[in-house]
């Protein structure tokens, strides 16, 4: 892994990376926004509770402080939580133990999005062993946010992963051809 310049986590020296620099630029473009957007979401909520606090007005006091709060909560868990999901993710696959899986793809999910850890991940099995043997089954997930790779049931797959993370792939088709 190499360190890059400026940058929270190493960017894997894999060619066959799923997450890049770019992504890791893009993470904390939306970071900031979100930081940015809870702190005019506070100046404004400070700003609707000091003409009611000044003059002790307290059912005014009361209902700023439960109306926007209820909606800073709310607020919160939308649009802030997912992309410090995200971050954490990000930092967790660069940092931690990661392995290497060669495998014939068995099965996609195609469609079906499971919710992991704060990140939405397609799920899909590669056997590693014996043809249609279900012990030889490794059950992986594929970050929803990065576009599906071109493979076909049957096709080998290397797979590098972060536990059941793919961090990097490629896809080597039926008629040998490696993608």
């Amino acid at each position: 892994m190499a360190q890059n310049k400026g940058q929270t986590f190493p960017v894997l020296d894999n060619p066959d990376a799923v997450y890049t620099a770019d992504d890791e630029a893009a993470l904390s473009r939306q970071l900031k926004r979100s930081w940015a957007a809870a702190g005019v979401f506070a100046g404004v909520t400070a700003a609707a509770l000091m003409p009611t606090i000044a003059p002790r007005i307290q059912w005014a006091t009361m209902l700023v402080t439960v109306t926007l709060g209820g909606l800073g909560i709310f607020l919160w868990g939308m649009k802030v939580t997912p992309v410090l999901a995200y971050r954490r993710h990000m930092r967790e696959i660069h940092t931690g133990l990661s392995r290497s899986v060669v495998g014939r793809l068995a099965r996609v999910n195609d469609g079906q999005i499971t919710f992991r850890e704060g990140i939405d991940c397609y799920p899909f099995v590669v056997n590693v062993g014996a043809a249609d043997d279900p012990k030889d089954e490794r059950l992986l997930y594929w970050d929803a946010q990065k576009p599906m790779p071109e493979w076909q049931i049957g096709d080998m797959l290397n797979i590098t992963a972060h536990g059941n993370d793919v961090i990097a792939l490629s896809v080597r088709h039926g008629d040998g051809v490696l993608s």
